[in-house]
């Protein structure tokens, strides 16, 4: 009986589905279009907003297969209110942005409006590890009735001998709703809207339940009711937003070059919200692990440029030395492209993700995928400067049999005319590599006078090739000399004392991720502390009295690096702290424990 459910099941949602794509004229948006006609931003200021938040939301989500979603409006207050089509069109109508908008501030608008539109899109998106995620997700959670009937039903992977096909039916349609407001909850998230303005703690007057009141749909049977909606998104939010601190977390620590640590807490994340985020900065963990494999002089040949998602500059090497890699440093690589090509077709426009699998295919000597790979990048910006320089790179490589050096080294040339730094690094190095040490050394020269901008490990390079001695790559600075949070210098001794930390100035969030126990505490001024396996790692201190950046050149000189991470910018000074400039000023400060 239950396989005959199952099967039962599987054939209308099959016939359904082909029906509905081929022969029904519902199934595209021209339809809509002629029948109630289309608002444009002209018409009414709300549709630009709506044009707006779709372009945010759609950008984190993954882009479905064969198509590239878009949002039309049109001029309707009845169903259909929000439907996703199967050309790759969501239908809007206009009295489904009233009920958004109405009633509220801009940011409630935006975020009802983003958690719909991400709603719908998840409709185009497959995505088959649902189940698995909102089990680690709910996993000990305090379990109301209205979120254990939303339980059962998830729980359910098949159905009993008992139930009737309509039974079936009705579950698989709540189980796929859900499944798209959950889906569509976290990319709203991502996309930076505040969820938390749609989950009022009195659920009945919250958004699930005026939108269904509104739109008249409360005895929708495809639906959960929208007090269960809204407690399962609650459970969801919270353990999402519980991990995000770790999530920065795992930055910093990479930042700081601890990428197994950092590896750890970002599988953690994954577990919660596989994003195209953590895919990018898995990839680059796995990368720099690779790295650490290499033969140093193998490491810094090139400077090979790259980007990334929220995580620092991506230093690379090269297959110039001949000889096998060592087999972990391929384990990692291999790891490292599987994540980068997962975050490339989460989205069509992601340069970073297509630079930097070209840099991985570089360092695996697959040439030509990491030239098919680079002009990927180009043809979505081609006059992006870090393809540029990679490009003249793998054309130096690729051809075995023609010689490529001179096209090389003209496009590196213009390119460090232009002011690009690690096309100058590399210009040097091809000279140097051709004989030419006179023109090497020139390009070495100038490349020193610009150190302040150069990472200390190409300084480095840099001098070894001029023959200085080791304090040619040292930039004078200074400890920091403002007050902060950490000042006392006894102070990590004293965190070391539970009693320390179980003040109740200070809150205190946990995380086993991989092998490691994490604990985060922070302070009610937002200070932080990081303890791995019980021991104090990672500060950050959110400087009450933000300091410009003319203060901190003045009091500690050049920083050694700076590291560009998503609207931030990390001055790196030495190996153990980092200032975060935001808009002209330093906001945080963040220090790492010998």
């Amino acid at each position: 009986m239950r396989l005959m459910v199952l099967l039962s099941l599987v054939c209308w949602l099959l016939a359904y589905a082909t029906a509905g794509a081929a022969d029904d004229p519902r199934a595209h948006a021209d339809y809509y279009i002629e029948v109630f006609g289309e608002v444009s931003a002209e018409d009414d200021s709300k549709v630009g907003r709506a044009h707006q938040v779709f372009e945010q939301v759609r950008n984190v989500a993954e882009d479905p297969i064969g198509f590239t979603p878009a949002l039309k409006v049109i001029n309707s207050d009845k169903q259909p209110w929000a439907l996703a089509l199967p050309d790759g069109y969501i239908i809007l109508s206009r009295g489904a942005l009233d009920i958004c908008y109405d009633g509220g501030g801009k940011e409630q608008g935006d975020a009802r409006l983003a958690f719909v539109l991400g709603h719908e899109l998840a409709h185009l998106v497959s995505r088959d590890f649902w189940h698995r995620n909102v089990f680690l997700s709910l996993s000990g959670a305090s379990q109301s009735d209205d979120l254990s009937s939303v339980k059962d039903i998830v729980a359910d992977g098949f159905f009993d001998d008992t139930d009737e096909v309509q039974s079936a039916n009705t579950k698989a349609f709540k189980r796929k709703e859900l499944h798209a407001d959950d889906v569509g909850f976290l990319y709203a998230s991502l996309a930076g809207y505040q969820m938390s303005l749609i989950l009022d703690q009195d659920k009945n007057e919250g958004f699930l339940n005026d939108w269904v009141r509104q739109t008249r749909t409360l005895n929708d049977k495809t639906h959960f009711g929208p007090t269960e909606r809204s407690s399962f998104l609650e459970t969801r939010f919270n353990a999402i937003t519980a991990k995000v601190a770790f999530f920065k977390a795992g930055i910093q620590l990479t930042q700081f070059g601890r990428f197994r640590d950092a590896q750890y807490l970002f599988e953690a994340f994954a577990q919660s919200f596989p994003s195209h985020e953590v895919s990018t900065n898995l990839g680059y963990v796995h990368l720099q692990q690779a790295l650490q494999y290499l033969p140093e002089e193998r490491r810094y040949q090139f400077w090979l440029p790259a980007q990334l998602v929220d995580a620092p500059e991506l230093f690379m090497a090269t297959r110039g030395l001949k000889g096998a890699l060592p087999p972990n440093a391929v384990r990692h690589l291999r790891e490292a492209e599987k994540y980068f090509e997962k975050a490339a077709n989460a989205r069509r426009d992601d340069i970073p993700s297509r630079i930097n699998l070209a840099s991985v295919y570089f360092q695996l000597g697959e040439f030509y995928k990491a030239r098919a790979s680079v002009e990927e990048a180009r043809v979505l910006d081609e006059n992006n400067v870090d393809a540029l320089v990679l490009r003249a790179l793998i054309l130096n490589e690729q051809e075995k049999d023609i010689d490529m050096w001179p096209v090389a080294t003209r496009l590196l040339r213009k390119l460090a005319d232009k002011g690009s730094l690690s096309a100058r690094y590399n210009l040097a190095r091809l000279y140097q590599k051709r004989g030419r040490d006179a023109d090497a050394k020139s390009e070495w020269l100038r490349l020193r006078t610009q150190f302040g901008d150069v990472p200390q490990v190409y300084r480095e390079s840099t001098c070894e090739a001029l023959e200085e001695d080791s304090d040619c790559a040292q930039l004078a600075t200074k400890t920091y000399p403002y007050p902060t949070a950490f000042s006392d210098q006894n102070l990590l001794d004293n965190f070391k004392s539970s009693e320390r930390l179980t003040k109740s100035a200070w809150e205190t969030d946990t995380l086993q991720a991989g092998p490691l126990f994490v604990e985060r505490h922070i302070s009610s001024s937002g200070d932080e502390i990081l303890l791995i396996d019980g021991r104090p790692l990672l500060l950050t201190d959110h400087l009450e009295k933000p300091i410009s950046t003319e203060q901190i050149l003045d009091g500690c000189g050049k920083p050694n690096e700076r590291l560009q991470i998503s609207q931030r910018s990390m001055w790196k000074y030495g190996s153990s702290w980092t200032a975060v400039v935001e808009g002209g000023i330093v906001t945080e400060l963040w220090s790492i424990t010998p």
